[in-house]
């Protein structure tokens, strides 16, 4: 007679939504592997540092370097009007070429 398998203690049995929770954790963390090994291949090991750095970069330069690019293009045609659409020159060009003209 074969003895019976002693009952597991109470501090290895699991439950089902323990293990449930478990395994749906592991499939969602197991998501972009395939994908990143996919860019690793690639770009390469030695480039994956721009793989992270790539979107932070976009919109730093998104929210930085184009507001200082639209000062500076305001400051240089006066900002009030579309210098594309118009006949006039930009304020910069209009001030170096009356300090140019001699003095009447």
């Amino acid at each position: 007679m074969a003895r019976p398998e002693p009952s597991p203690r109470p501090h290895e049995r699991r439950s089902l939504v323990v293990r449930l929770l478990s395994s749906l954790g592991a499939a969602l963390g197991s998501l972009p592997d395939r994908p990143m090994a996919w860019v690793q291949r690639l770009t390469g090991v030695d480039r994956m540092a721009y793989v992270f750095l790539a979107p932070n970069i976009v919109f730093f330069s998104l929210f930085v370097f184009v507001p200082i690019g639209i000062s500076l293009w305001f400051s240089v045609t006066g900002g009030t009007q579309n210098v594309a659409h118009s006949s006039t020159p930009p304020r910069a060009a209009r001030t170096i070429s009356g300090a140019a003209s001699p003095i009447p």
